[in-house]
């Protein structure tokens, strides 16, 4: 029986496919069908020739990857901007009104303002300067001169740390050059702040801000606090004072006695 379909079944289909199959292969009816899988393999090979730098890569780009650190110091006199390394002096510009303290992290920058003081830039920390960056304290910032109006919308983010002094005329000519604003600072100009409590304030020519945690303060009102402090200094050696005449005057009636 097993033979009998061998023979009369299954030896025919074994004999005649490839007879079929070679034939229609010769007549073209299955040229679609080849061309498409053969289009197909070429398509994934290009894929896989393009791409394969990437597929190779992609346990490389999951590690974490090495910050891109720069750090450098930047001086300005009013018409002059000079960079230095970090261990580079420049005595000549020991007395430039403009020093700032760049460090740039991924193309990303943090400046913060130094003190003209050699000794308070010899214990400044960048680390702990810029381990945290304050929120922005300006829904708005404008420049009035000459009757144009100029929003201050690029550059400002990269000061927001705390106890940085900006917004002064020195710094206004260099932040207007250095971040392409296409204007030049005019005498005489305003500078109008919206805080983001709708507070509006102005500054002069003469007048700054420094930011801290709470936001920021306007020179005139650092003056004031410090002012104020000295007045409660002041109060509190009179009272000593007059805490140390009381005493000795009872110590000479006490004796009298």
């Amino acid at each position: 029986m097993l033979n009998y379909i061998i023979k009369f079944f299954i030896t025919p289909v074994l004999i005649g496919m490839p007879i079929y199959f070679g034939y229609n292969l010769y007549t073209g009816k299955y040229n679609d069908f080849l061309f498409d899988i053969i289009l197909k393999k070429v398509e994934y090979e290009l894929y896989f020739k393009r791409n394969i730098d990437k597929l190779l890569t992609i346990e490389e780009e999951d590690e974490e990857k090495e910050d891109d650190i720069d750090e450098f110091k930047l001086y300005y006199n009013g018409e002059i901007i000079l960079h230095a390394s970090l261990n580079e002096s420049i005595k000549k510009c020991k007395d430039y009104p403009l020093q700032l303290y760049v460090k740039t992290i991924n193309k990303i920058k943090n400046i913060y303002r130094l003190d003209n003081s050699e000794n308070k830039q010899n214990v400044f920390n960048s680390e702990m300067v810029f381990e945290n960056k304050l929120d922005s304290p300006f829904l708005q910032v404008e420049l009035k001169q000459g009757g144009e109006k100029i929003l201050l919308d690029k550059g400002l983010s990269d000061f927001y740390f705390n106890g940085n002094k900006i917004l002064d005329e020195i710094f206004l000519k260099w932040f207007l050059n250095y971040y392409n604003y296409g204007v030049e600072l005019q005498e005489e100009y305003t500078i109008k702040i919206m805080d983001n409590d709708i507070n509006f304030f102005e500054l002069s020519n003469e007048d700054y801000i420094i930011l801290n945690n709470n936001g920021f303060i306007k020179n005139e009102e650092n003056k004031n606090e410090e002012n104020k402090n000295e007045e409660n200094e002041n109060e509190e050696n009179e009272n000593e004072e007059n805490k140390n005449e009381e005493n000795i005057d009872n110590f000479e009636y006490e004796t009298d006695i």
